[in-house]
């Protein structure tokens, strides 16, 4: 799930949203709660953007590339003001959860595109935003962490984690190498886009594709090994169906293949991006389909679940 100011916009097709002016509001509105309460669903992640009076953050949220003032505060009001929103949230899903056996991963998205400024990995960070970076990720595990100590709540949990997607650069500051020894999380997220959609996946047969990802699976974990021995989860992975030739590449081949190398490696969670293709086209990041049949990667999560 995406918790931010423009979720509307985020989910174009949901009514009932009511007054919603931060992220515990969100949690609370009908359309989230609906799913967030499923008794289906036992653990949900969430990427949270900061969302507070006087600021609210929509995309990559680089508030640390110019200074920790967004929304014309102190760098100290700022942070209080993020630790207390995780707080609140982390709070609120705690009491409203309580018994009911989930487990809730808040996580930022993609953080190397967020420390990056950008969305060109050969782009250069600067020194001090891993320090703007790390105060605003402290703040939100700060934020979890003391919601935790002052809940009674059993049969419930809040994680803080930190999702990253640059980690196998082979240099420049990213978040795994900069900001994760620095602030252990619970987890570490990977959107691992780096490894299974890049053009030399698709180099000549499904054998030398699935080869390919687990290689730079197993390159990830040793890479998240020499910081942390935190878990790992995939917290996106997927193939544009309309854009690949699944004959040659089947897509129920190439999500086994992460499965079993992650459950190799005892990552925990993988997470197939996305539901309900999100982009013009659409390119086929799917499970369900426009006509609302299953796509190739519906029919084989529907296997596996079965």
């Amino acid at each position: 799930m995406f918790f931010s100011s423009d979720h509307a916009t985020k989910y174009p097709n949901q009514t009932g949203w009511g007054a919603v002016s931060n992220l515990v509001d969100l949690a609370a509105s009908t359309p989230m709660a609906t799913v967030i309460g499923d008794v289906q669903f036992t653990d949900v992640f969430i990427n949270i953007f900061p969302w507070w009076a006087g600021f609210e953050a929509e995309s990559l949220t680089n508030y640390w590339v110019n200074g920790v003032t967004t929304g014309l505060v102190s760098p100290a009001t700022y942070l209080a003001n993020e630790k207390a929103a995780a707080q609140n949230l982390a709070t609120h899903l705690l009491t409203t959860y309580a018994g009911t056996g989930k487990t809730f991963f808040l996580q930022n998205w993609e953080g190397d595109w967020q420390l990056l400024n950008s969305f060109v990995y050969t782009d250069v960070v600067n020194p001090w935003w891993v320090d703007r970076m790390l105060s605003v990720m402290r703040a939100r595990r700060d934020g979890i962490m003391a919601a935790r100590a002052a809940s009674s709540a059993t049969g419930v949990a809040v994680k803080f984690g930190i999702e990253v997607n640059r980690a196998l650069d082979p240099g420049g500051r990213r978040v795994s190498r900069d900001i994760l020894p620095n602030l252990l999380p619970d987890y570490v997220s990977w959107s691992a886009y780096e490894a299974m959609t890049v053009g030399a996946v698709y180099g000549g047969n499904i054998t030398l594709a699935n080869a390919y990802i687990a290689d730079k699976m197993r390159l990830f974990h040793a890479e998240i090994r020499k910081y942390s021995d935190v878990p790992i989860v995939i917290g996106e992975y997927g193939w544009p169906e309309l854009e690949i030739n699944t004959t040659t590449y089947p897509i129920g081949s190439l999500i086994q293949n992460v499965l079993d190398v992650g459950t190799e490696l005892g990552w925990t969670h993988a997470i197939y991006w996305q539901v309900y293709d999100n982009e013009a086209g659409p390119r086929g990041f799917y499970i369900v389909k426009p006509d609302t049949t299953l796509s190739l990667a519906g029919v084989k999560h529907q296997s596996l679940f079965a």
